[in-house]
């Protein structure tokens, strides 16, 4: 499924006029979606539109069918690899990195 049709850029979380829902801006302060906090404290409900709004940004340029077949979690055990070989990457952690590199451009290892 092709991945150009969703909202470029970096996003911001506001609170709605009511002061309770928050509202995710894109660029250009145009609304791009709505976070109830139905069922949620007022306090849960700001921190998960940060939280997406957070994730959002971090992956930037990460295609969404990378991030939906798990490369951020790949590229994290990857590292956790490479931190606990003290500086000496095994294969297996030269495979991972390689595979995590490939997936967010669609290419193979």
């Amino acid at each position: 499924m092709p991945d150009d049709k969703h909202t470029p850029g970096s996003l911001i979380a506001a609170e709605t006029r009511n002061e309770y829902d928050q509202v995710i801006r894109g660029q250009d302060g145009g609304p791009v979606a709505l976070v109830l906090m139905a069922g949620y404290t007022k306090a849960e409900g700001r921190a998960n539109a940060r939280r997406l709004v957070a994730c959002w940004n971090a992956c930037e340029g990460i295609p969404t069918a990378a991030l939906e077949d798990g490369v951020v979690g790949e590229m994290l055990e990857a590292l956790e690899n490479l931190e606990n070989d003290n500086g000496i990457m095994p294969d297996t952690a030269w495979e991972l990195v390689q595979n995590a590199k490939a997936k967010p451009t669609g290419g193979e290892s």
